[in-house]
């Protein structure tokens, strides 16, 4: 079991805060959970079954970059402005364009396959999350664990073929 308080870390100013301290309020504040690596597993996929879902997934991006030019937001994503895409189109009038726009990319973008990261001899492997590990959104008490958490995520391309 870990204690993790979540805190953003971007940004942060440097702190003259002991480890002592530290440790002392993740565990007054944080939240008490198990410190995890979530995978999926399949049967291991075939190169032909992986070249496939590239192939696929090079067709969806294709289709979602010409659905600027479909709704005519060239200029709204093309254009040299501080605003961004949807506050542009609807200062230029293009709000309903985008909003059909962005519904047609979300269920293009669904329809893209998740290849896997990794194979094992049998398996096909995808890691979904992890838990218990230091970031930039979170501290972790103690320490030791989230080390282990990234020494075994760093042991994956190690031990397992790394898909490519």
């Amino acid at each position: 079991m870990v204690w993790v308080l979540f805190q953003n870390m971007i940004n942060a100013p440097a702190t003259t805060e002991t480890m002592a301290r530290r440790n002392a309020r993740i565990r007054k504040h944080g939240k008490k959970m198990h410190s995890a690596l979530v995978f999926r597993l399949e049967k291991r996929w075939s190169p032909k079954k992986l070249s496939m879902a590239r192939q696929k997934n090079r067709l969806i991006q294709k289709k979602s970059a010409a659905l600027i030019a479909k709704h005519g937001l060239t200029a709204i994503f093309y254009g040299n402005s501080k605003l961004g895409p949807e506050a542009l189109a609807e200062r230029k009038g293009l709000g309903k364009a985008f909003a059909r726009y962005q519904k047609e990319r979300r269920a293009l973008i669904r329809s893209i396959v998740s290849l896997p990261q990794f194979h094992s001899q049998h398996y096909s492997l995808w890691l979904i999350g992890t838990t218990g590990a230091s970031g930039q959104f979170a501290l972790i008490y103690p320490h030791a664990v989230s080390a282990q958490n990234y020494a075994i995520r760093n042991l994956l391309p190690k031990i397992l073929t790394p898909a490519k």
